[in-house]
């Protein structure tokens, strides 16, 4: 009331009693808002709240709002509950027990009676029309459900008029149209056996324990990765919806699945409540919801408990190979299994200070545990990264990830963590067929890693077998369609197989995918020199430069190198700049492979060949006029790879 504002002003008789009433609401309010996620918070806990009788509060709401106590708390919470669906803060079960329902079911059922239609509608209705989205209960929404019975009834119409056309297409002799909607049909069919599990929403009050719903989600997901019959989105490329605005079906379109697990994590001292929903994304309904409050030494029961109503939820049967593994506790200690949880959560950043970061929590973890080898998998994965991007000196950064992977084995011999970096250590040590074995050995124990195919067809494709390198591959893209990695590992394998142009529309859609993601660029440049088309090239490499604020002075740089010399200008320029990165030698190759400076580009290989840090010169399209030479063969046959491929000299004998 803005008569507060005048002190010289005296209220009304009315005004005073209006004054108080708006004071006890208010009130009553506060305590509400106060007890809004406690579901057994009713008219005994707001007597005691408020200091008045229940009888008292009663009578008094009463002659307000003419609602009862028990009436006036629901309809509160529906009031903010419509406000979060609105702000999209969560998913509708998830709000269900923000509010304080005690099932997502029963909110439901007064949500629909309060407003006129169910929470899950509220976005749809906010996205067609935000101004017509009806927010007020009684009787507006009363006259829209009889508005939207009308549509419902021309929708009908609609619908079994184009079924009947439909049947008399089918049975009739237009059998291109039928051709025409089956062949549809079969590109568009979803697998019934697939599943994107998204990320995790961490409910704590603490944000730093968001560490704990992310580790949460990837166990999950880990354990529906080893049935054998459901086809699982990798968490790389489900991270890309982390917060994403679009609906379930909307992101299950996107990945072509047929089903979304979302959930929410609330640790609180010892425990964790976990919130799970299993949405049939084809038909937009939620089939299968639990909320599970626990110790978190309980915490592995519940990631299997999940993962097993998931698979009888999408009709699959499991093994009993698969359940034992499902049902496995990799470790007794709590305190062993939240350092680790922290470990994987700095480790999934992959840059230099994340790795380090996780290797301390990761030893952290053994210490609780000795006997815990997914901690040492952790390790020996992290080590590995590490020495492969030049941030930990060779050769001891790939001795220590074979130790702690022998470890890990040690403890789990099956463990696929574990096997694929072992199988790595031998493709580093130029030991081809012990790591075809070894990957083999990992796919068999987890064939739904996206990462093992990835590996394993980089070691085919540097043996020369494209094809199956191409279908690892794409098992891999499959599973992990949105990772930048997979996605990188393909264009190279285009430009080696001599399709420039499918590893260019490659190119475009990793920039699609992450603006951010330039080093890919330099395959482009790589391509654009070989075409002849140096424009291009100067595109491409510009791009990189100018991305870094401390290289944007090389993008000047490489423009004049190039208006002065051309391409040999901007080639010679560009290996001046690329000597300092890991496995210089073999980049220095390339670039004087690409100014058919022979000499120079063997010189070169050849201490790459020392130093280890080298690839298939064979394989690589700017090596094509030194194949011939003595000198590239004696270095395949150092590398053992003389046997994957003939001799030209030999071949231009005979």
């Amino acid at each position: 009331m803005k008569f507060r504002n005048f002190p010289g002003l005296k209220y009304s008789a009315m005004s005073q009693t209006q004054s108080m009433e708006q004071v006890f609401l208010e009130k009553l309010n506060e305590i509400i808002e106060a007890n809004l996620q406690n579901e057994q918070f009713g008219v005994a806990e707001m007597s005691r709240e408020m200091g008045l009788s229940r009888s008292c509060i009663h009578r008094k709401l009463k002659t307000i709002t003419k609602k009862s106590v028990t009436r006036h708390i629901r309809e509160y919470r529906l009031q903010k509950a419509m406000e979060m669906l609105r702000h999209h803060e969560a998913t509708a079960a998830e709000i269900a027990f923000r509010v304080g329902f005690s099932s997502p079911a029963y909110f439901n059922k007064c949500f629909h009676e309060y407003y006129g239609y169910p929470p899950g509608e509220v976005r749809k209705l906010e996205k067609h029309d935000s101004d017509s989205l009806q927010i007020v209960p009684g009787a507006e929404a009363l006259r829209q459900n009889s508005s939207r019975g009308k549509l419902f009834t021309v929708l009908s119409v609609s619908f079994f008029g184009t079924l009947v056309f439909l049947l008399l297409v089918y049975f009739s002799d237009f059998s291109f149209l039928r051709n025409l909607f089956n062949s549809s049909a079969q590109r568009n069919k979803v697998p019934n056996q697939s599943i994107a599990v998204l990320p995790f929403k961490n409910l704590s009050e603490d944000l730093d324990y968001q560490y704990f719903a992310d580790g949460v989600m990837e166990d999950i997901l880990n354990n529906l990765i080893l049935i054998r019959d459901i086809r699982v989105i990798s968490r790389t490329t489900a991270e890309h919806f982390r917060g994403s605005r679009l609906t379930s079906p909307q992101i299950a379109k996107e990945l072509h699945v047929g089903y979304v697990l979302e959930g929410s994590v609330l640790k609180y001292e010892n425990k964790a409540r976990i919130f799970v929903q299993l949405i049939d994304a084809r038909h937009d309904r939620n089939i299968w919801s639990e909320k599970y409050d626990r110790e978190l030494t309980d915490i592995f029961s519940v990631q299997t408990d999940i993962a097993k109503n998931i698979a009888r939820k999408l009709e699959t049967v499991l093994t009993d190979k698969e359940i034992r593994q499902i049902e496995e506790v990799p470790t007794l200690s709590s305190e062993a299994y939240d350092l680790y949880l922290m470990g994987r959560y700095f480790w999934n950043r992959r840059t230099e200070e994340g790795l380090q970061r996780s290797i301390g929590y990761f030893k952290k973890s053994i210490l609780a545990d000795p006997d815990f080898a997914l901690a040492y998998a952790g390790l020996a994965d992290a080590y590995f990264i590490q020495t492969f991007w030049g941030w930990y000196p060779r050769p001891e950064g790939y001795d220590s990830a074979r130790l702690y992977a022998l470890k890990a084995l040690e403890l789990d011999n099956r463990l696929a963590e574990a096997l694929v970096i072992i199988a790595e250590f031998s493709f580093q040590k130029w030991k081809w067929e012990q790591a075809r074995k070894e990957f083999i050995n990992a796919v068999e124990c987890n064939p739904g890693n996206p990462m093992i195919r990835q590996y394993y067809a980089e070691l085919l494709c540097l043996l020369g077998e494209k094809e199956e390198a191409r279908r690892q591959l794409n098992i891999a893209l499959e599973l992990d369609p949105l990772s930048l990695v997979n996605r990188q590992v393909s264009c190279y394998q285009y430009y080696y197989e001599g399709k420039v142009e499918k590893a260019l529309k490659e190119i475009e859609t990793i920039r699609e995918i992450d603006t951010t993601f330039v080093s890919i660029l330099w395959l482009a440049y790589r391509i654009y020199i070989g075409k002849g088309e140096g424009r291009k090239a100067l595109e491409a490499v510009q791009k990189i430069y100018t991305f870094n604020p401390k290289t944007i002075k090389c993008a000047v740089e490489v423009k004049d190198a190039y208006n002065k010399s051309g391409m040999t200008g901007m080639i010679k320029y560009n290996m001046s700049i690329k000597q300092t990165i890991p496995g210089s030698y073999y980049t220095k190759a390339l670039y004087y492979a690409m100014l058919n400076e022979k000499e120079k580009a063997l010189q070169c290989l050849e201490v790459a060949c020392e130093e280890k840090v080298i690839g298939n010169i064979y394989i690589e399209p700017e090596f094509r006029n030194i194949k011939t030479d003595p000198t590239c063969w004696e270095i395949m046959k150092t590398m053992g790879l003389s046997g994957y491929f003939e001799n030209p000299t030999e071949a231009s004998n005979r």
